[in-house]
This record gives C-alpha cells, sequence and structure tokens, in this order.
C-alpha cells in the first residue's frame, strides 16, 4: 500500500516538475524573441549573445537562443528572425551629448590648457588658422566650426567677436562653440549666411550681442540666439538614418553666465546692470506647450507606423 503510494506521489511530482518546464509561466512569456543575428550588449562580461526575449517592452533575458526560449518562449511569444543584421541597445541620451561626439570630431580643438592650447585670442585665431590648413572637412565642405573655447580662460577674459574670427578668414564661415555650448560665436560671413543683421531682434530666450551702436551684431550668440541657428536638424533620412530629438532647456549655462538665478550674478556680464541674474528660456506655458506637441507627435507617429 505505501509502495503504491509512493508511486502515485512520484509520478503526480514528475507530472508537475516536467508540466512546469515545459512551459513558463504568463508573467515570463516574452512577447517576443529575437535571433539570428548578431546581438550587441555593451556589457563587457557578456558583450553578445544568440538571442533576447522581450516583454512588455522591457528585456527579461539576454543569452544562447536554447536558454532564452527554454525559460521564455510560449505559446504566444512572436519569434523574430534578425535574418544576419546586427542588434544593438536603443541610445537613450539622458544629458550626456552623445551627439556632439560626432561634432567634435571635425571641429578644430579650442579648449584651454592643459586640454588644447588656446588660452588667449591670438592663440584661439592660430588655432583655427591650423585647423582650415590641415582639416579635410574644411576642404571639402568649406566651413569651419571650433569647440570649447573658455573666455574665463582667455588671457582677455572676454568671447572673441566677429572681427577677430573675420581676421581668421573673411571668406569662410566661422563658428566658435563656448565650452558650455550655450554660446557661440559667429563671423561676418556666418552671420551674413545665416541672415543676421543689425534688425534681427533677439529670440525669445537667447540673446544676439551687439557692438557699441547697440544694433550691430558682434557675433557673439547666447542661448536661443545660438540653438536656432546652430542645432537645426533636418528631416530628411539618409540611409534610413538621421540625428533627431527634442531638449528643452528652461535656462542657460553657469559658464556662460546665462543660467538664470535667484540672486544676481557675483560678477556681472560686461555690458549688464547689477542685477542681471540671468533669463529664462522658455516660460511655463511654452514649456508645456512643447511638451503637449512632442506627445501628440509621439502618438501620430507610433500610431501610424507600420513595423515590418
Amino acid at each position: 500500500m505505501f509502495k503504491r503510494i509512493g508511486l502515485i506521489l512520484a509520478a503526480v511530482l514528475l507530472g508537475l516538475s516536467l508540466g512546469c518546464s515545459s512551459s513558463p509561466d504568463a508573467a515570463s512569456t516574452a512577447d517576443a524573441i529575437y535571433f539570428g543575428g548578431p546581438i550587441i550588449t555593451v556589457n563587457d562580461s557578456q558583450p553578445t549573445a544568440e538571442a533576447v526575449a522581450v516583454k512588455d517592452g522591457k528585456i527579461l533575458m539576454v543569452g544562447s537562443r536554447a536558454d532564452v526560449e527554454k525559460n521564455h518562449k510560449g505559446s504566444s511569444t512572436a519569434m523574430i528572425d534578425l535574418g544576419g543584421k546586427t542588434m544593438i541597445p536603443g541610445f537613450v541620451d539622458g544629458h550626456s551629448h552623445f551627439s556632439l561626439i560626432g561634432r567634435q570630431a571635425i571641429s578644430a580643438n579650442l579648449l584651454p590648457a592643459p586640454d588644447g592650447p588656446v588660452n588667449s585670442i591670438p592663440a584661439l585665431q592660430q588655432t583655427l588658422r591650423d585647423f582650415i590648413a590641415t582639416s579635410p572637412v574644411v576642404k571639402v565642405h568649406q566651413v569651419v566650426i571650433g569647440m570649447s573655447y573658455d573666455d574665463s580662460q582667455l588671457a582677455e577674459h572676454r568671447h572673441p567677436n566677429r572681427q577677430e574670427l573675420d581676421a581668421v578668414s573673411a571668406d569662410l564661415p566661422i563658428l566658435v562653440i563656448h565650452r558650455s555650448g550655450h554660446i557661440g560665436v559667429y563671423n561676418s560671413k556666418a552671420l551674413a549666411m545665416l541672415g543676421i543683421t543689425a534688425n534681427t531682434p533677439n529670440p525669445a530666450g537667447g540673446v544676439i550681442e551687439r557692438e557699441a551702436d547697440g544694433k550691430t551684431p558682434s557675433g557673439v550668440m547666447e542661448e536661443n540666439a545660438h540653438f536656432g541657428l546652430a542645432y537645426k536638424m533636418s528631416r530628411d533620412y539618409t540611409h534610413h538614418f538621421r540625428i533627431g530629438g527634442v531638449k528643452l532647456t528652461f535656462d542657460g549655462s553657469p559658464q556662460g553666465k546665462t543660467a538664470w538665478f535667484t540672486q544676481p550674478y557675483f560678477k556681472v556680464p560686461a555690458g549688464q546692470k547689477k542685477t542681471y541674474a540671468g533669463y529664462p528660456a522658455f516660460t511655463d506655458a511654452e514649456a508645456l506647450k512643447w511638451a503637449r506637441y512632442q506627445c501628440a507627435v509621439k502618438s501620430s507617429s507610433f500610431s501610424s507606423r507600420a513595423f515590418a
């Protein structure tokens, strides 16, 4: 009798174990499993994988195809063959300025010592001249970009101006970008190409610095005046690729003295009142409008996109 009960219990337990191993429960059943191509994990301890299981937009497992299917394949799981194509993680840029790596690669290094050679405006000019003479980017595209000068570490303790960039080249458009990224200086050629004149008003949340006459642009463009020129992105794709995205900055940068503080700066920028405390880039209402617009665009895009 006891022997029979033992056999029955053993059979039940075996059946339960087989049932559990043959199919994952609903919580661990993947919506989709990707396989059939190189899968790059960006994880040094496991740089590649054969398969990835995903549920509700989140990764359940990364590993061998056999293990992933054993643990997460169910009757409703979509099996997606990559057909030899490479799968990589999505790059979500919280505030790392990922796209600037590309721009830095095609720009003159205007950092101060010890990271660069620029501690004065003459040094900045010479660095740009050397860059123009040697850069294949300048040769092909006929535009000059310099990055990361720092007015606080220049001997002159000020931004360069358009005339000083004109002395480098009056024929090529030149843009040099402040270390903060929130200020750019344009030479006369660049200003003319972009349509900036004495009659151009300051945009909301930005400043076109003026010369002594109070009208002529000096070449220094702050915040939205700079962003509106330097960061226009095409909506066209090249080989199914383009760089896009949205970034809302509610004020500027402390390095550029455009950040919006509750108290005035200890040392205000030249030409500003002692009460200067920076300024906002957007009103709350404008920021809310942009946020709602982006949500509407994303909803429309996702609802109409065919994932083939």
